[in-house]
């Protein structure tokens, strides 16, 4: 038998070989394995982000909060559902502001039982400009005997940030006026309810008298003149715009803590990515860094957790990062197609209008985004785009359209307006899609009308409040006629097509409240063959909370985020009638999370779907 010496044992040669066996193995371990996990490491090492210094890292945003303002109003013009208001401090209030304004008989105006003393109150949103308009609040005190606010108009109000010490009612400053006529809530939530009676809202009724910028405030022991300069001359390195008639920068260093922030214009209708885009800009960067920067993200793009990080960092680096963004719109995951859509969108790339619209038609978590995105671009594939999506199944969809060309152009021959003077507005579609009226609720007052030559049915006898009545019982003319105490009554014929009937409802003086109950009153009693529908507005379903740069800074409540600029969102309730939410959102891959409307006055009279 074979042996040999292995240090001081003797083995045999079974042993032997089975040792070197073992050798072997190690060391194919010890060449092949060790590098392997020591590259590894090293692509995790390359994985982890550049360090760069972003403008987040130095400030966080401020006055984001909506400015709550109250005025004790008058509203008059009701029809003997008023009430003289009891001995209070609000009537005292009231009475004040009557005789600063001169008004006679003040005691015999506030007991008539058409006039009533009203609460007011509206918010100021972030970033208001002077001029600009706002909802109005209104309801009665729960002492008051008021029964009904119906057809009233709240006369010209002050509004004043107000706080009540004692029983006392102490005012600040005058930051807005409101007046116009009052909505009532039963108009849209329901008759059975007699509180309804007495709440309404006046919408685009406030007239905001100041201008509340933006602000950036340094974050705590970094304060100092080179911190706010860095902060700016970065920020207006990326953004800049025409302002009084120059090419600015959209940043201005103030003090050693503060920078004032004026909106670029491409982000009105979305501050919350404003801001969001705003705190990831580098403060500085050389460029070398910069484009280990833009791979670095480019990777982090193509991953579906990490898409919408990403695409706001492209984004806050400039056009420049187009390419980039693009080849995310080829990735196999929805959202990162989206978000690397949207990005483009905010860079005026043509290339983002085709995936937003598919994702505005077919994804309501993404809809409000996507409309927003696309009524931003300037090019022609999206304003395209938009005006396929006027003839879409859902209302939701079809408003959203109609908004965003609004806002890209109010005097666009596509979604003209007919002549309805000052008292609201009324728009005409022409639409291959089923028949559709939709009533704003908040925003403005607007009736949009998407049919061709929509007809009501003839004969027909219909009422509006207890002053208006449209009569066509007789022949193919429809005759309108507004009553009103102490002036002749107010005629106007015309053919029994809606928009000539709305037309002539504002030429005898109706209200917005009148034509909405008029035409909700036409589909009730079967004169009005098209569906019903209100507020029919997309909210964000992403991005639904503050960057953490600002929740840091206490700021995670502000109504910025839940509020935005262009489509104010609200709850699926009561938003639609007529079988809106039903078979017409099919298509729609979250439909399974529609809340159905609450079967109310309106909705048991129009609904088509059951509990």
């Amino acid at each position: 038998m074979t042996a040999f010496l292995f240090g001081s044992v003797t083995v045999s040669a079974a042993t032997r070989n089975c040792w070197l066996g073992v050798l072997v193995v190690f060391l194919f371990c010890f060449t092949v394995f060790i590098p392997v996990s020591s590259c590894a490491a090293a692509d995790e090492a390359n994985d982890t982000e550049p360090r760069v210094r972003r403008v987040g890292e130095y400030v966080v945003p401020t006055n984001l909060r909506h400015v709550k303002l109250e005025a004790i109003g008058l509203v008059t013009g009701l029809d003997g559902t008023g009430s003289d208001p009891p001995p209070s401090s609000r009537r005292g209030a009231l009475t004040a502001e009557m005789q600063a304004r001169d008004v006679r008989d003040l005691n015999q105006i506030l007991a008539s039982q058409n006039t009533s003393l009203a609460l007011v109150r509206g918010y100021l949103p972030p970033a208001v400009e002077k001029g600009e308009q706002f909802d109005i609040e209104i309801r009665v005190s729960s002492r008051s005997s008021t029964i009904s606010l119906e057809g009233g108009w709240l006369m010209k109000s002050r509004l004043k940030e107000m706080a009540v010490l004692g029983n006392r009612i102490h005012e600040g400053h005058m930051l807005a006026l409101a007046e116009g006529p009052v909505l009532i809530n039963a108009m849209f939530d329901g008759k059975d309810d007699d509180v309804s009676f007495v709440r309404g809202r006046v919408l685009g009724g406030g007239v905001a008298l100041k201008t509340f910028p933006l602000g950036l405030t340094v974050r705590e022991g970094k304060a100092s003149v080179q911190v706010t300069q860095l902060v700016g001359a970065a920020i207006n390195r990326r953004f800049h715009s025409i302002h009084g008639g120059a090419n600015k920068g959209i940043a201005t260093p103030k003090t050693d803590e503060y920078v004032e922030l004026r909106i670029h214009p491409r982000y009105k209708r979305n501050l919350t990515r404003y801001l969001r885009v705003i705190q990831a800009i580098p403060i500085r960067l050389s460029g070398t860094a910069r484009i280990a920067q833009m791979q670095h993200l480019e990777g982090k793009l193509m991953t579906a957790s990490t898409s919408n990080k990403a695409a706001i960092g492209l984004e806050a680096l400039g056009s420049e990062t187009s390419e980039i963004l693009a080849k995310g719109l080829n990735a196999t995951d929805s959202a990162v197609r989206f978000y690397s859509a949207e990005a483009l969108a905010y860079l005026n790339d043509e290339r983002a209008a085709a995936p937003l619209a598919e994702a505005a038609r077919h994804k309501s978590k993404y809809r409000w985004n996507a409309l927003t995105a696309l009524t931003v671009m300037d090019d022609i594939t999206a304003y395209d785009e938009l005006s396929e999506m006027l003839h879409d199944p859902s209302a939701e969809t079809r408003y959203g359209a109609f908004r965003a060309l609004r806002d890209r152009n109010p005097n666009d021959p596509l979604i003209q307006s007919t002549a309805t003077g000052n008292a609201f507005h009324c728009h005409l579609i022409a639409t291959h899609g089923d028949p559709l009226i939709h009533f704003a609720r908040r925003g403005r007052p607007e009736i949009v009308v998407f049919g061709n030559n929509l007809q009501l049915k003839m004969p027909l006898l219909l009422f509006a409040g207890q002053r208006l009545i449209v009569d066509g019982r007789e022949g193919n003319t429809i005759k309108v006629t507004r009553f009103s105490s102490g002036e002749d009554d107010r005629h106007e014929y015309c053919p029994p097509n809606v928009g000539d009937v709305i037309r002539s409802i504002a030429k005898v003086g109706g209200s917005y409240p009148d034509a909405v109950g008029l035409l909700y009153n036409a589909k009730s009693e079967g004169y009005l063959d098209a569906r019903i529908a209100f507020d029919a507005v997309a909210f964000p379903g992403i991005h639904g909370g503050p960057p953490e740069d600002v929740a840091e800074a206490g700021e995670s409540t502000s109504p910025i985020w839940s509020l935005p600029p262009l489509f104010d969102p609200s709850p699926r309730t009561n938003r639609a009638l007529h079988g809106e939410f039903t078979s017409t959102e099919s298509t729609d891959e979250d439909d399974s999370r529609l809340i159905r409307p609450a079967r109310r006055f309106f909705g048991r009279m129009f609904s088509r779907f059951r509990p």
